[in-house]
Formats: structure tokens, C-alpha cells, sequence
């Protein structure tokens, strides 16, 4: 009963552990997770010992222990140190920038930073001067992905609205569900949905305390 409960991603590695163990007569310890019959996914720290009896039934005997919020603490400051390493390499990246060689640079942090959020893409929009046109000037795709770039140039900035007027407030623009857009959104979730686009997130770039652009990431 309770090896049906193990994740299925993590059961061919309990199994051949335990049978090691139990073949070598050394105590067994192993983390991995379990489907519980609510519907919850745990993760479970097993410590037993084997003992192998006269007509060669083995015994364990240990305990199990729910370190479930443990592993998501350790996941998360693991996720933050990933984060600071990339931070970092980027900043370092962009030091070293020229004329010849920044959109080199701007495509580079694009495909970094979509794979490291495992989105689908990455871009970079510019207003024009007049604020009047936005267009993107870099995007990055993952494998399977069709880039959008080609359909993004001298978009009218009054053709989305309701996203439009929170960019230009220097909001950080998180849509979670396209299809869960309030009823004055309308226009802009219609052209989402041409680019087929579920989610996505935009953050304005800011020069001279004007916004001049925006990053965007989606799925």
C-alpha cells in the first residue's frame, strides 16, 4: 500500500534503493514524495533498517517523517541563490556592452531569463519619441514557439488601452488568466488571443523617470 503512493517520478529510485539496502542488511534513508489518497503531494524523509528473518522475510523497522515544509524551504533559498547567480552574470554581461555588440547582449538576457522563469517568450518593446508607436525590437522563443516580432512593429500605443495606461504608470502588469480580463479589457485580451497568448507579465523600462519601454514575458 504504501509504495502505490510514491510519486512515479521518484518510485523506480525508492525501489532500487530499498532492494540495495535490504540485500546488503544496511539501514535505508530516502526522501521522495507521495500522492495522498486527499489529493495532497508530501514529501516524505523514510529511515528504516532491515532484518532479514530464518525463512528470508525481511522486517523493516524505521519510521517516516512529513518534511514537506522543510524541502520547500530549502527549494526556495536554493531558487533564490539561482536567481542572484543569474542577476549577477547578467549585470556582469551588460559591463562589458558597445554599440556593435549590446543587441547581441539584450537576446542573450532574453533567452537567460525566459528559460530560467520557463516561459514561452521574452521581448523587449520601445516607444517611439512622439509616444505615439510601440515596437519590439528583440524577442526570444522556446523550441516550438512561433516569434511574434515581425507582427509587433509601429503597434499605435492606443490599441491597448487598459494595459497601456498601467505601463505608462510604471506598473509591473501581472495577467495571469488572458481570459479572465475585466469587461473594459476587451480589446486588449481580443489581440492576446491572436498571438495566442494565456498569461504574461510586463514590467516598464524606465529612463530618466520616464517610461521609455517595456519587457515582457508570457506563455
Amino acid at each position: 500500500r504504501l509504495l502505490g503512493l510514491i510519486h512515479p517520478e521518484d518510485y523506480p529510485g525508492v525501489l532500487e534503493s530499498s532492494i540495495e539496502a535490504a540485500r546488503e542488511q544496511k539501514p535505508w534513508r530516502a526522501q521522495f514524495r507521495m500522492n495522498l489518497p486527499d489529493g495532497r503531494t508530501i514529501w516524505l524523509e523514510a529511515n528504516d533498517t532491515p532484518e532479514t528473518l530464518a525463512d528470508g522475510t525481511i522486517i523493516w523497522t524505521g519510521y517516516g517523517s512529513d518534511i514537506t515544509e522543510k524541502r520547500q524551504a530549502e527549494e526556495a533559498v536554493a531558487y533564490e541563490i539561482r536567481f542572484q547567480q543569474l542577476v549577477t552574470e547578467i549585470s556582469s554581461d551588460f559591463i562589458l556592452a558597445d554599440s556593435k555588440n549590446l543587441d547581441d547582449k539584450i537576446h542573450a538576457m532574453l533567452e537567460k531569463i525566459g528559460k530560467f522563469f520557463s516561459v514561452d517568450r521574452s521581448y523587449l518593446f520601445l516607444f517611439s519619441k512622439d509616444r505615439k508607436h510601440m515596437t519590439n525590437t528583440h524577442e526570444w522563443c522556446v523550441e516550438g514557439i512561433s516569434p511574434q516580432i515581425m507582427h509587433n512593429q509601429q503597434i499605435p500605443m492606443g490599441r491597448f488601452g487598459w494595459w497601456t495606461s498601467r505601463i505608462n504608470r510604471q506598473e509591473a502588469v501581472h495577467i495571469p488568466d488572458v481570459e479572465a480580463l475585466p469587461p473594459e479589457a476587451h480589446k486588449d485580451r481580443d489581440d492576446f488571443r491572436i498571438e495566442e497568448i494565456k498569461s504574461l507579465l510586463t514590467l516598464p523600462l524606465i529612463r530618466g523617470g520616464q517610461t521609455v519601454g517595456f519587457f515582457g514575458f508570457d506563455a
